[in-house]
């Protein structure tokens, strides 16, 4: 009995002992896993401060970029205004120039209408002094004098 006793504890101690080595080596790889897990971790937190320091550089410069592009769209309102007004303006001085135009030409007709009368009155003043000359020509004899 005492043989199977003690066959009974070194069956026990074995065990026992392969339990330990078991449990030992299932430690160190938990242990593994969980260097590499915090490791893991460390660089996602590190990685996550990094993206949140992008996030706010990035926020930064769509607030940025969002005053300029409220700066750029009222140029550009004022721009359209100013455009408008000199199409307008344009439109104007067309008019303008037309009717100028219009009045020019009726001016040269009329020029050119009295440019003929002067003619024609020259003509008749020409030939009213011929017969003026004439007359008094022949009327010189009988003036007193």
């Amino acid at each position: 009995m005492d043989e199977d006793r003690i066959e009974i504890l070194d069956q026990l101690k074995k065990d026992s002992l392969h339990a330990r080595a078991e449990s030992d080596r299932k430690i160190e790889e938990l242990s593994r896993k969980l260097i590499l897990t915090n490791g893991g971790r460390d660089l996602t937190e590190s990685k996550m401060e990094e993206i949140e320091l992008k996030s706010k550089d990035a926020e930064e410069e769509v607030h940025v970029l969002m005053g300029k592009l409220k700066v750029l769209e009222s140029q550009l309102e004022q721009f359209t205004e100013r455009e408008d007004k000199y199409e307008r303006t344009i439109s104007e001085l067309r008019a303008r120039i037309k009717n100028s135009e219009t009045r020019c030409s009726e001016a040269d007709k009329i020029v050119s209408k009295l440019e003929s009368e002067i003619g024609q009155l020259k003509e008749e003043l020409s030939t009213t002094k011929d017969i003026y000359q004439s007359l008094r020509e022949e009327l010189d004899p009988f003036a007193c004098g």
